[in-house]
């Protein structure tokens, strides 16, 4: 399985820097549902995208048949 993670770093007027989190898709039960990774990520427009292939009970790592799920993010202060 190949989980993606996202290390970013988002720059305050010029005068600080701060973290970027992601938070792990484990810990929101709505869009965990058929979660194995394989996680592709872009930033499209102003929004980091996280898209990833939804797996059905028997399906093989190698093999999903649930379709697609993208999440979109936006940065808040």
């Amino acid at each position: 399985m190949k989980y993606g993670k996202l290390i970013g770093y988002s720059v305050n007027d010029g005068k600080s820097v701060s973290q970027v989190h992601l938070p792990e898709i484990s810990g929101n039960k709505e869009v965990d549902i058929g979660y194995m990774g394989h996680d592709e990520m872009a930033i499209v427009e102003n929004s980091f995208c996280q898209r990833f292939p939804i797996y059905k009970d028997g399906d093989s790592n190698a093999n999903p048949t649930g379709g697609m799920r993208q999440i979109q993010y936006k940065l808040v202060a």
